[in-house]
């Protein structure tokens, strides 16, 4: 169906940032490319510092990626149980995690791509949520 095969690709994007957040082999292999190009550019002292601080600042996100994932799967299995009002609880702190992490990225040209698709997967799960909401006609999708 393509509901599910949408929020699977949506799945698995969130898990593949919350994975190069944790350091996977692939991420690690970008960074060390990244550095190794702007090595040449500055002093190699300076550029350990930085390395350093985005390594801090990726693992700084761990767990907030981690956190977003475990909402967004349960977001995923609501939906697909029908229980809209619980799912658009649950997409909705998917997306306020997630807008966190976009908070704390800024304007980094290291985390650009990073910042490009967790937008998208917000995006998409506010699209989800509002079409959720407007097709079970309640007026709001979050109990508080």
């Amino acid at each position: 169906m393509p509901l599910r095969s949408c929020n699977r690709h949506l799945l698995q994007a969130l898990a593949f940032l919350s994975c190069g957040v944790l350091g996977s082999t692939r991420s690690s292999c970008s960074v060390r490319r990244a550095v190794k190009k702007r090595s040449n550019e500055s002093p190699p002292l300076l550029e350990k510092h930085k390395e350093k601080d985005e390594g801090t600042r990726r693992m700084s996100r761990r767990p907030t990626l981690l956190n977003a994932l475990e909402h967004a799967n349960r977001a995923v299995a609501l939906d697909t149980a029908g229980s809209v009002p619980e799912a658009t609880e649950e997409y909705g702190r998917t997306i306020e995690l997630l807008e966190g992490v976009l908070r704390n990225i800024g304007e980094d040209e290291s985390d650009n791509e990073d910042s490009l698709r967790i937008k998208k997967i917000c995006d998409s799960y506010r699209n989800r949520t509002q079409l959720l909401i407007s097709v079970s006609g309640s007026g709001s999708g979050s109990r508080e």
